[in-house]
């Protein structure tokens, strides 16, 4: 008789949506990093989702918008959310390397780039294998702009 053990236990796979928000949410724990824009599946999702939800926004200002409109434009954003999922890329997780991943920062002023991308890419590389136990594949970081500290604090209490 077979034990639990020796039993197959089928796959585990991921969505490009989770690599995606793994690999966002390792870049923004960098030191210097102000804000990750991911360049992969996230992107997708949101624009399918604020394409639905714009609906609501591009009616005349100060318009009510009805318990039916609001449900409507609901069931809307859930059928595009379902249709984006039967879509998307699914990566096994188990011993695979991680598919080629593109990660955008914004970075602190007097940053020193180079080192900093070596961190996000280090962070990154290290959360697909602790989270995910993907072995790292390629992480590319593009710091897509630089901001003063004075300007990342706008708005932010004094202290």
């Amino acid at each position: 008789m077979p034990t639990l053990s020796s039993l197959p236990r089928g796959q585990t796979r991921v969505s490009d949506a989770v690599l995606d928000a793994t690999a966002t949410i390792a870049a923004g724990e960098v030191r210097g990093v102000l804000s990750v824009e991911s360049l992969a599946g996230g992107a997708a999702l949101g624009g399918a989702l604020g394409g639905t939800l714009g609906l609501v926004q591009a009616g005349p200002v100060g318009a009510a918008v009805g318990a039916s409109a609001g449900a409507a434009v609901g069931a809307a954003a859930g059928h595009a959310l379902r249709d984006r999922q039967r879509r998307q890329t699914f990566s096994d997780v188990e011993g695979a390397v991680a598919p080629s991943l593109h990660v955008a920062v914004t970075a602190r002023y007097g940053e020193d780039l180079v080192a900093l991308a070596d961190r996000v890419r280090a962070e990154v590389e290290a959360a697909l294998l602790d989270v995910l136990g993907l072995r790292p594949g390629v992480v590319t970081v593009e710091v897509v702009d630089v901001v003063s500290p004075e300007a990342a604090h706008v708005g932010a209490p004094i202290s």
